[in-house]
């Protein structure tokens, strides 16, 4: 491949990502789950990097309970991205995973209302 394929490819990828942003901002998706180890920060997807079996979640990825995910030392939170849409950190397979899940009831405090 040549570099112009390269870059092609390179900005497919941009775009892609940035596409999925907007619609979870904007409300257009019901949820995204990002592959094992990957996370939504901001506006890009970064890849944490983790041992197999050190995640542990106190809320069982329920949306209902504002939790934290513990991997190693570092604590991740639930938080709400808006006022309907929660960044929910769970544990699969020992790797910290996050997705975002609408809230009919709207969120606050890291948690979807009822």
């Amino acid at each position: 491949m040549g570099s112009k394929e390269n870059v092609l490819i390179v900005l497919a990828v941009i775009l892609f990502m940035v596409m999925v942003v907007l619609s979870v901002r904007l409300g257009v998706m019901d949820a995204v789950t990002l592959p094992s180890g990957f996370s939504l920060t901001g506006n890009i997807i970064a890849d944490s990097e983790q041992a197999p079996g050190q995640c542990e979640d106190s809320d069982g990825s329920s949306p209902l309970v504002a939790g934290r995910v513990i991997v190693g030392q570092q604590v991740r939170y639930d938080y709400c991205l808006s006022e309907r849409v929660l960044k929910e950190w769970s544990c699969v397979d020992g790797l910290a995973e996050t997705t975002f899940i609408p809230c009919d009831g709207g969120c606050s405090d890291g948690r979807c209302g009822e």
